[in-house]
């Protein structure tokens, strides 16, 4: 065992001392310390606050907190709303939603995937009755509702407004189905509201309907669905992140999903993803034998961004409460 450098002592301290010359090297320090302190309160007496900090400065147990910078700029809040299902729309959960929502000032309203059913045009067993007519109708007046309530609606494309045009895509030839669909169900309902805009992006030559970025948000319906409660936003997450640069777009620090008319919220490293529920009634093919995994649940989202940053803090998910689930709706103005 090495020696102490001051003395003839075994040596026990990294700094090469022996435990004895390791205490008064110690109380040495602390004697010095003391000393400054005394001599500067001596010369200039400040608050107790301030002394003690110049003191803890001093011996090098304070270091200074790193501060983030603020976002300047004016606070943007939206309304997040997605799976309406129009005609099978929950009306009391809507209103509720548009009441908070302008309650909130939120200038914006999102409608994530899914605002229609379109029933009618579906390939799967027809349970009622509910013909397209009635559905345009009726998705004309909560648009038109939302249209009025909001500076400006965002609508995405899901899977259900997409069965218009795997509908007439059997019926008729290519050529034939892009002219009759020149303009998709959701731009007939919405054509006469110009503050209405549905998301068209365009990478590689394709269309892109079904997600958009709003700031550093992303907004989606993919068609991704599982039993294990939340699996689903995370693998979109892992999409996005696999994708990002050949979209050219940014890595998104929060994700909202539609499609699953379920909830969840976590932290994915840096990223908040989340299943904001969904704004219609329960159909009866839901309580068929197949044991659909989990019930839906009704819900959407208000959150609010500076400089396109959205803050984490002012996310705020909600959850109405009906016991109106089941049926076509009759949302009336």
């Amino acid at each position: 065992m090495r020696s102490c450098t001051k003395c003839e002592a075994p040596q026990h301290h990294a700094k090469g001392l022996c435990q004895n010359c390791y205490r008064k090297e110690g109380r040495k320090v602390g004697r010095n310390a003391l000393a400054a302190l005394n001599a500067h309160v001596a010369e200039d007496v400040g608050t107790y606050d301030d002394e003690w900090s110049r003191f803890k400065e001093y011996i090098g147990i304070y270091k200074p907190r790193k501060v983030g910078k603020i976002p300047q700029g004016k606070p943007e809040s939206f309304l997040l709303i997605s799976d309406l299902h129009i005609p099978f729309h929950n009306e009391k959960a809507i209103l509720e939603a548009i009441e908070v929502g302008k309650g909130l000032q939120c200038g914006t309203v999102i409608v994530g995937g899914d605002a229609l059913d379109c029933y009618s045009l579906s390939r799967f067993i027809h349970y009622k009755p509910v013909p397209i007519q009635k559905e345009f109708i009726a998705a004309r007046l909560v648009f038109d509702i939302l249209s009025r309530s909001f500076e400006k609606v965002i609508v995405l494309t899901g899977n259900h407004e997409a069965r218009e045009r795997k509908h007439f895509l059997k019926k008729l030839t290519s050529d034939e189905a892009e002219w009759l669909l020149s303009k998709c169900i959701l731009e007939r309902v919405t054509e006469d509201m110009p503050n209405v805009h549905l998301v068209r992006e365009e990478f590689y030559e394709t269309e892109v309907m079904w997600f958009t970025m709003i700031g550093d948000c992303l907004i989606g319906h993919p068609e991704k669905s599982s039993s294990v409660p939340g699996a689903p936003p995370v693998k979109f997450k892992q999409w996005i992140d696999d994708w990002h640069l050949a979209l050219n777009l940014s890595r998104p620090r929060v994700i909202f999903m539609g499609h699953t008319h379920q909830f969840s919220a976590n932290f994915i490293g840096n990223a908040y993803v989340s299943e904001i529920g969904c704004l219609c009634k329960i159909q009866e093919y839901a309580l068929g034998p197949t044991l659909y995994s989990r019930p839906q649940r009704l819900g959407y989202v208000t959150f609010e961004q500076v400089d396109g940053i959205t803050q984490i803090a002012s996310i705020k998910h909600f959850f109405p409460f009906s016991d109106d689930i089941r049926g076509p709706s009759t949302l009336s103005a």
